[in-house]
This record gives C-alpha cells, sequence and structure tokens, in this order.
C-alpha cells in the first residue's frame, strides 16, 4: 500500500505499522540514506599529469555535494578501452564530465579558451556508447584557478541544456505537488484535532451535566 499521507521515506513504508498510522507521522520514521561506496580506484586521487589539481577538484566537490550518486574519476583521464570521460556520475543520474584547461605555454595571462568540435563529438558518442543521460565539457582558463567554483565553465549541445530544465521543471512540479500534499495533510491532522478538542468538551459537558442530576436538590 502507499502511504495515506503522501511520505515516501518512511521506514515503516508498507509495514504493519503502516497498515496502522491513523494520523500524520504517527509511527513516521525516516530511512536512514548511506553515503555510497566510492570505487576504489589509483584514479581517485590527484597524479602529476598536466589538469591532474583540476580533476581532483571537480571529483571532490562531485562527491561533497552530489547525493545519492556516486562520483569516480577515471583511470588514466579515460584513455582505457572500458572506461570513458574523466569523470562518470551515477546513480539516481548518469552524466559523463570530459575536463580540460589550458596547456602550459598559456596558463598565466591568458583570457580565451579553444574548444574543439572533436572534443564535443567525441564525449558525445562515448556518453551514447555507457548510456548516460547527460555530458558536459567542464574547462578553466587556467589549472591554478580551476577549483570548480567560478572560474570553472561548461560546453554542452543545447538540447542537453534543455533536457536538463525540462527535468528541472519536473522536479519542480513534483516537489510543488509533494508540498501541497504535505499542507493538506497537516489541514487533514488538524482537523482531526480540533474534533477530538470538541469530543473532549462534549464529553466533560455531559459529565458535568449528569453529576449535576445527580446531585439532590435542597
Amino acid at each position: 500500500m502507499s502511504c495515506r499521507w503522501n511520505t515516501d521515506d518512511c521506514k515503516f513504508l508498507d509495514s504493519k505499522k503502516c497498515d496502522i498510522c491513523f494520523t500524520f507521522q504517527q509511527f513516521y520514521k525516516q530511512n536512514e540514506v548511506k553515503a555510497p561506496k566510492r570505487l576504489r580506484q589509483r584514479a581517485q586521487k590527484a597524479d602529476k599529469r598536466m589538469g591532474a589539481r583540476f580533476e581532483k577538484a571537480n571529483h571532490d566537490r562531485n562527491v561533497s555535494a552530489l547525493r545519492e550518486t556516486e562520483s569516480n574519476m577515471t583511470i588514466n583521464s579515460g584513455a582505457t578501452r572500458r572506461q570513458k570521460g574523466d569523470e562518470n556520475i551515477t546513480g539516481y543520474i548518469r552524466v559523463m564530465e570530459e575536463l580540460k584547461t589550458q596547456m602550459p605555454d598559456r596558463i598565466k595571462g591568458t583570457k580565451s579558451f579553444t574548444i574543439k568540435r572533436e572534443w564535443l563529438d567525441k564525449l558525445n558518442r562515448e556518453a551514447i556508447q555507457k548510456g548516460m543521460e547527460f555530458w558536459y565539457l567542464v574547462f578553466t582558463f587556467s589549472e591554478n584557478d580551476g577549483n570548480c567554483a567560478g572560474d570553472t565553465f561548461v560546453v554542452t549541445e543545447k538540447e542537453m541544456v534543455f533536457s536538463m530544465v525540462q527535468n528541472m521543471l519536473s522536479d519542480r512540479r513534483r516537489a510543488d505537488l509533494a508540498a501541497k500534499a504535505a499542507e493538506v495533510s497537516k489541514l487533514e491532522l488538524d482537523s482531526v484535532k480540533a474534533e477530538n478538542s470538541a469530543l473532549h468538551a462534549k464529553i466533560a459537558f455531559l459529565e458535568s451535566k449528569l453529576e449535576l442530576v445527580k446531585t439532590p436538590s435542597e
């Protein structure tokens, strides 16, 4: 059965306690969310390759910010037959990232970055082969500035961005519906409490009236 209070993260969902939960969150207990296990790879730490620090900073940010997912750096920056892309995000969403930084002789004082069409075509092809939902190329003008915050930028297809926007709209609609359902449940609970208070008050009134009837008049 589904929860009558529209709660989908309760530990007792579809259990015997769920069947006898007659008021909002009467037996509610939130499920414990375990942190996803990360793959044990040598590539999970930075090495001395060009761009390795940028890749490690991107990986660390993904791991700390993206819940319900696994984010893994690929061995040798994806230069293997089995593993593609520089970072693969899996779990609730499947994303392939490719990371690019400036060449060493252009790092100091540069104000431009060249994006090659072949990079995007290759990333698109490999993402499809690996069954990824989204892909994008992440770049920074300098590895020293590539802290994956304000100095990091993303390039992808317009259709990919449009698909992400559609997903965000869908998620927000579901969130709005969940919020409205929660408000309805709260109002229902308040109504039940009010009815109970009214019943208690009526019982108290009838008991007092009965005592009055039982009391002999002088």
